[in-house]
């Protein structure tokens, strides 16, 4: 045995725990040609190692910029901050995978990854992803919520007391679940020395990772097959199915009950439309539209993120409910001495890994080609736009002898409209 072999490895090994009642003829047992393991190994270090590697490196910095944005007190609202942690897990779950490919894809493995494999980084990066499945459920309940209520919603984050509340109210419990879920994950693998005498009669002693009995019982075994399927896989994709279904929905409805534009119109100009007295009432009015408004946009967004995380796991669902199809004939395969997994199976698995660091890379992507504040707001950061107050959209505006601010932001309130013509300074009168 090689100093660390994977786990699905390790778990055909020890598969003669297991009892089967198949006969060797009623066996259906993969075919490997002289090309089969080329092919495995080609897709592993390519696709799985080289291919992940070139996604991971500028995902991860991409998940700090994207971060470090999101922070910005101009950004900095409960569904922002949603994102951030969803970033960070994200980010936690490409080092684990950047490693795991190095040990796998690579076969460069140091003693300290031999220690550190089963108690650590094994159950680490298991954590990560389900930090991560746990945590885009939680923000597709939370984007419901506002798009259904997007005044309170909208309340709520002027107030610090009540965005905080907000926060935890999604972050611990994803937390808290992600933990005990992955518990008997410390438990799986142990770290082992061997000693033995070389050719000259010295003792020479080797580290590796050996499977635990836990991992091997088949009761253990069927229960984390059933629960990567169904708590990690379909239960996930139902729900954010079903939330996003439900925020088309609102979005639509919403669209369809907009009063005719003739008739606010008309009802602008009864109430005196010059009149400095009405600007509050109209102001009230754009209050409400631009609210909706806002969260409607973060609603597509969010929607644009789910999507690309229900494609881009869809290979990883699939392969979950393929191994309890064929968990069976590939124990007893395995007994056999025959492969347990055929050729394709072997390959998609390392498209899916592949995969999985595309999700975690790309909400960065998402965010700067569908919301413009994140883009201005980064542009001032990294670019030191002199005139950064202005583009921005923040604008004094002096009505009745009373300030108010006019907020540029996509996802904030304006009280009056004025056009970046008449804003200058930071001070425009109405």
């Amino acid at each position: 045995m090689n100093e660390m072999e994977n786990i699905t490895d390790l778990l055909k090994n020890n598969a003669t725990n297991y009892t089967s009642v198949m006969s060797l003829e009623d066996l259906d047992c993969p075919v490997y040609t002289n090309n089969s393991e080329g092919w495995i190994d080609y897709a592993n270090f390519w696709v799985s190692g080289v291919t992940s590697t070139c996604i991971a490196i500028p995902g991860f910095i991409g998940n700090l910029v994207f971060s470090f944005v999101l922070t910005r007190k101009e950004m900095r609202n409960s569904f922002n901050l949603l994102l951030v942690a969803l970033a960070f897990f994200d980010s936690c779950y490409l080092i684990g995978a950047q490693l795991e490919s190095i040990r796998v894809s690579f076969g460069m493995v140091s003693n300290a990854h031999v220690m550190l494999f089963p108690y650590f980084l094994y159950p680490g990066k298991d954590l990560a992803s389900t930090l991560s499945i746990f945590m885009i459920v939680a923000i597709s309940l939370e984007r419901y919520i506002a798009v259904h209520n997007p005044l309170d919603y909208n309340q709520s984050n002027n107030d610090p007391n009540a965005k905080k509340k907000r926060l935890a109210k999604y972050l611990f419990p994803v937390v808290i679940v992600s933990i005990l879920f992955n518990i008997p994950k410390f438990f799986e693998a142990k770290y082992i020395t061997t000693t033995e005498q070389d050719s000259d009669g010295f003792n020479i002693t080797s580290a590796h990772v050996d499977v635990t009995e836990l991992r091997i019982h088949p009761i253990y075994s069927s229960y984390s097959m059933w629960s990567q399927s169904l708590v990690l896989g379909f239960f996930p994709a139902a729900f954010l199915v079903y939330f996003n279904m439900k925020i088309y929905l609102e979005v639509r409805d919403r669209e369809r009950r907009k009063r005719p534009k003739g008739h606010i119109e008309n009802s602008q100009h009864q109430s005196g439309s010059g009149s400095l007295s009405s600007a509050p009432n109209n102001a009230a009015s754009n209050n409400s539209n631009r609210c909706c408004k806002a969260e409607d946009r973060l609603a597509i967004l969010f929607s644009a993120i789910v999507t690309g995380f229900l494609v881009t796991n869809f290979p990883r669902i699939l392969l979950n409910f393929h191994e309890i199809w064929v968990f069976d004939n590939m124990t007893a395969c395995t007994n056999a001495g025959k492969p347990g997994f055929s050729v394709w199976c072997q390959i998609l698995n390392s498209f899916s890994l592949m995969l999985m660091v595309v999700n975690s890379s790309m909400n960065i992507i998402f965010y700067g080609l569908f919301n413009t504040q994140f883009r201005r707001v980064a542009k001032n950061i990294f670019f030191k736009d002199k005139h950064s107050s202005t583009m921005n959209g923040n604008c004094e505006i002096r009505i009745g002898g009373r300030h108010h601010r006019q907020n540029g932001n996509d996802d904030g309130v304006e009280l009056v409209d004025v056009s970046k013509k008449d804003c200058k300074n930071g001070v425009s009168k109405v």
